[in-house]
């Protein structure tokens, strides 16, 4: 895929969750009306109905990029374009998208989360969401595949009568003079709000990966293979002795660690302890050690080095628990323009 192209995603209107339900929702659209539209014009009618589906998209997405998988000529590819011009007529973005059709990406290995398949009913090799057109006599049934944990019915019901609404207005005025700016999606409803969620932090994300899959392996360096469970555990006994130890919420800590099991756990403890994680490197001399804890705030540090204020990280796996750290996080992030780092901070205020 050209690097100035993003994957095309309808967007969630969801939580996105670790769990994956596919379901389908369909409409149902006149083939009388497509069939006299594609006859008049002389159009496919699959190039007709993608047409309809990337107007719609572009409009979902408000970006004129579109980069999608179809099997519009029996083979399935890409298409990846980028039709900025607004006051195009549809007919010249059909002959738009029917060059680049012709004309796919070449040992493209990108991935793709839009799927359009005409002519097909079985979908299950396709994993993102996959809209599937089907004729039956009076009718192009327009199934589309999605994520139940993404998306709500309601908001695959909009989608789906967008693209009726589109196909509906390329008959009323006609791809040569209907130009693709003046397209509306709804006539009397309004596109559903994108309402923007929170996404799980690491903490709990980590967290649910370790109940899921506690033995599956997380971790793999010097020789040595870790599961979810280990790292998860080992984390909250790092962050439950730092909290005993009442260093509070919004303390900053910097760790020095070889770059082994420790040093991972240890980052995820200081941010399950709701802290901000300073790294450093091992082989830094003493006076950027020192310049680094002064302008980060940098009290104490995670190390088996002798230096001020230091922890050293076996005494805290051995004297916190594995229970989840109870703390209040917000994800935020904090450069420092002293020391030009960004520090990870899960919290709202420091």
């Amino acid at each position: 895929m050209n690097e100035n192209f993003e994957p095309t995603i309808l967007p969630f209107n969801k939580n996105s969750a670790d769990e994956s339900k596919m379901i389908y929702e369909s409409i149902n659209i006149s083939k009388p009306l497509i069939d006299n539209l594609c006859t008049k014009e002389n159009l496919k009618s699959s190039l007709c109905l993608l047409s309809a589906v990337a107007i719609t998209l572009t409009k979902y997405i408000n970006s004129s990029n579109i980069s999608i998988l179809t099997n519009i000529d029996s083979d399935v590819i890409p298409l990846v374009f980028n039709d900025e011009n607004r006051k195009k007529t549809v007919n010249a973005y059909m002959k738009n998208i029917e060059r680049h059709l012709n004309h796919p990406p070449h040992d493209d290995e990108s991935e793709y989360y839009f799927n359009f398949i005409y002519g097909r009913d079985i979908v299950e090799e396709y994993e993102n969401t996959t809209l599937i057109v089907n004729e039956i006599p009076q009718f192009y049934v327009l199934k589309l595949r999605f994520d139940a944990y993404k998306y709500t019915k309601s908001y695959i019901k909009s989608f789906l009568k967008s693209i009726k609404r589109v196909i509906d207005q390329f008959a009323e005025y006609g791809i040569k003079q209907l130009m693709v700016k003046d397209i509306e999606l709804r006539c009397e409803e309004e596109i559903p709000p994108f309402k923007l969620l929170r996404n799980p932090l690491v903490n709990e994300l980590l967290e649910s990966q370790a109940k899921k899959t506690p033995e599956k392996i997380a971790l793999r360096t010097c020789g040595e293979s870790y599961t979810f469970r280990q790292i998860n555990d080992e984390a909250n006994m790092i962050a439950n002795a730092l909290i005993k130890r009442g260093i509070t919420k919004g303390s900053v800590i910097s760790f020095m660690l070889a770059r082994n099991k420790t040093l991972i756990t240890t980052f995820l403890g200081i941010i399950k302890a709701g802290c901000v994680a300073v790294p450093m490197d091992m082989n830094y001399p003493i006076e950027r050690i020192n310049y680094i804890r002064k302008n980060s705030d940098s009290k104490y540090i995670i190390t088996y080095e002798s230096l001020e204020n230091s922890i050293n990280p076996q005494d805290l796996i051995n004297e916190g628990n594995k229970s989840f750290p109870i703390v209040s996080l917000k994800a935020h992030f904090r450069f420092n323009r002293k020391t030009k780092r960004c520090c990870s901070n899960p919290l709202r205020n420091i």
